[in-house]
């Protein structure tokens, strides 16, 4: 990654899709079916992207380790990655997800 790395704009990008993937995999990991969608046309807003995530309760142990592996891959410790990656306990769940 040291070439694009070293240039400021191209580090700031790849930030930005590292940190929208992080967050739509956090949420598969959380049971939710999440998908990334461009929200309004790129000449309108460079920063375009959505993510839309529906509660489904199903978690795939795939999902856990594509977290952890892109993690270890790019360098970094998201401060949260523990914490998404255990078990919800059942009063956090989404009223409708509740037995």
């Amino acid at each position: 990654l040291a070439p694009i790395l070293r240039h400021g704009l191209l580090r700031e990008r790849l930030a930005d899709l590292a940190t929208d993937a992080f967050r739509a995999q956090a949420l598969r990991v959380a049971g939710y079916r999440a998908e990334v969608v461009e929200f309004v046309a790129p000449d309108v807003s460079p920063k375009n992207l959505l993510i839309r995530a529906v509660f489904t309760g199903h978690c795939d142990p795939a999902d856990g380790e594509s977290l952890t592996a892109m993690a270890e891959f790019l360098g970094v410790n998201p401060t949260r990655l523990a914490r998404i990656t255990s078990p919800a306990p059942a009063d956090t769940l989404p009223p409708a997800s509740r037995g």
